[in-house]
């Protein structure tokens, strides 16, 4: 509480929390080192109020695990890349921000990614900036959820086996393109209230692909074009739009 921690991760060191972590105020730094969250067990880190620096962050990895992060006030900022559920079949990884911060910038995000593992993102009243997501991959899946709370992406979205809702603050890919749907996956957007700003949007163009498009409210604006289903003939592939209030500009 209150205090500092520091990992200096000398000697390939790193810092692992297959148990529980609390960070009330005060700072955790372990910008020289990788920073585990459940790694083939269970492990909790809550964050209130706190400034915490780190490398890399990966959360339920190795064999089935269960990991969660609650970053509730206060900022994290990662200088590479941010794993959340990439365990096998039975992982599930979860981070939660709400009224905080959450910077990820010089490395990707993965919800949901590995041999099976889930990954569930939350935000809720707060802020995100990233270079780039992808949901799941290869057998895993992932979920974001946005909530009255502002994400960018310096990058592309892809949703290999993924679903984002957007209920509230806006969504903002508009570097890169947006696709829903990789190969033989599947991807869907919902958005229910807010502003959703994209470049370009691909859905179910890939082989054996799908992607679904839901606008419920809000207001959804392509500064480039949306292709709905797949390119070329035989890819066994689809992609719908469904707009059934809100705005598709």
């Amino acid at each position: 509480t209150n205090s500092t921690l520091i990992v200096d991760g000398l000697l390939g060191g790193q810092l692992q929390d297959n148990g529980t972590m609390v960070i009330t105020g005060g700072s955790l730094i372990t910008t020289n080192c990788s920073f585990q969250v459940a790694y083939g067990a269970v492990g909790l880190l809550i964050i209130s109020n706190a400034l915490v620096q780190t490398r890399d962050v990966s959360i339920a990895t190795g064999t089935p695990s269960t990991g969660t992060i609650e970053l509730i006030g206060g900022t994290m900022t990662l200088s590479s890349f941010l794993v959340v559920g990439a365990g096998r079949v039975g992982s599930q990884g979860s981070f939660l921000v709400a009224n905080g911060s959450l910077v990820i910038t010089n490395g990707p995000t993965s919800i949901g990614d590995g041999d099976g593992g889930y990954g569930i993102m939350t935000l809720t009243n707060a802020t995100m900036l990233a270079r780039g997501m992808g949901l799941g991959g290869g057998r895993g899946s992932g979920n974001l959820s946005i909530e009255a709370s502002s994400v960018k992406l310096e990058g592309g979205l892809t949703l290999d086996y993924g679903y984002v809702s957007l209920n509230g603050g806006m969504l903002v890919v508009t570097n890169a393109p947006t696709t829903l749907g990789e190969y033989t996956g599947f991807g869907e957007i919902t958005v229910e209230d807010g502003l959703f700003l994209a470049r370009e949007i691909i859905i179910g163009n890939d082989f054996q692909e799908d992607g679904i498009l839901t606008v419920n409210g809000g207001t959804t604006q392509l500064s480039s074009y949306l292709q709905v289903g797949p390119a070329y003939v035989g890819n066994e592939s689809s992609g719908s739009v469904s707009v059934n209030g809100g705005q598709l500009i």
